[in-house]
């Protein structure tokens, strides 16, 4: 099949059209609009220069429509993606760690905080984490905290120095 000569059957193009409407991914609606630009006669490069991809990109495009005419087959495959840096221990020795206080662990310290179980973890497993690798991780089991708060604890005499003070009192200041 020549890429310049794709032609649509009326409810193919009516495929095509609907899943311009109802996508929500970029990618899936710029080859749509790929594969229905070169079928209304548009020049592969016109319509590459126009979506601001490469000619190759069209003409791959076209051609994975053109198999089998159907409009799922311009949407992203599954990829594996990057494996995971903890290991399944890795992350039950976090999830351990999250239990106890770093006190507990000999660390002078309140609370975890991500560069403190970065630095457990490397010297416990012998591997180096970042700190964006342990969010993600936190994240993905759904852990979460916040920054403690410093508060004073209130002063047991305020209520005295209170009432000692001539200006608590304005009723008695000018006696």
């Amino acid at each position: 099949m020549a890429v310049d000569a794709l032609t649509l059957t009326y409810w193919q193009r009516r495929h095509l059209e609907q899943q311009l409407r109802s996508t929500r991914d970029a990618r899936v609606y710029r080859r749509t609009l790929a594969v229905l630009g070169v079928a209304d006669g548009e020049p592969v490069a016109s319509v590459a220069g126009r979506l601001r991809v490469t000619l190759r990109a069209v003409y791959h495009w076209v051609a994975t429509y053109g198999r089998d005419h159907a409009p799922a087959a311009l949407a992203d495959r599954d990829r594996s993606g990057r494996p995971r840096l903890l290991t399944p221990s890795d992350r039950e020795l976090l999830r351990e760690l999250l239990g106890r206080s770093p006190q507990e662990v000999g660390y002078f310290a309140a609370q975890w905080t991500v560069p403190l179980l970065r630095e457990h973890l490397t010297r416990r497993t012998g591997r180096p984490f970042s700190d964006d690798a342990l969010r993600r991780e936190l994240q993905r089991m759904r852990y979460s905290w916040k920054r403690s708060r410093y508060t004073l604890d209130p002063d047991p005499e305020f209520g005295g120095k209170k009432e000692a003070h001539p200006a608590a009192h304005p009723a008695t200041a000018g006696t």
